[in-house]
């Protein structure tokens, strides 16, 4: 059922909205408190310089395959802009995908 059919009262949408949202800060603040309990468990003297320079070549590595996948995705968007509207670039790149997704 695609969503235009479905109907929802304003009610329920409020309510869906606010569950979302409390659910989603919920995992933000059980993975802040993971990474601060591994953040105390971790010492960092015990890294040695070698090790420093494995994370600074993954780092760049991981930014430079972001700057990668951030020009393709521009490059797509620039693709199916038909009238200037980012907006509208978007919803044909959405309708592309699907489209794609839906035929397999």
């Amino acid at each position: 059922m695609s969503p235009p059919q479905i109907k929802m009262s304003h009610s329920l949408r409020h309510l869906l909205n606010w569950i979302g949202s409390g659910l989603a800060l919920a995992g933000v603040l059980f993975v802040g408190f993971r990474l601060h309990s591994y953040w105390l468990e971790l010492d960092l003297s015990k890294i040695t310089l070698h090790g420093w320079g494995v994370v600074l070549f993954l780092a760049i590595i991981y930014g430079a395959a972001n700057f990668l996948l951030a020009q393709a995705w521009w490059s797509l968007l620039q693709h199916f802009c038909n009238d200037g509207s980012f907006l509208n670039s978007v919803k044909n790149l959405w309708h592309v995908s699907a489209s794609q997704v839906c035929a397999r």
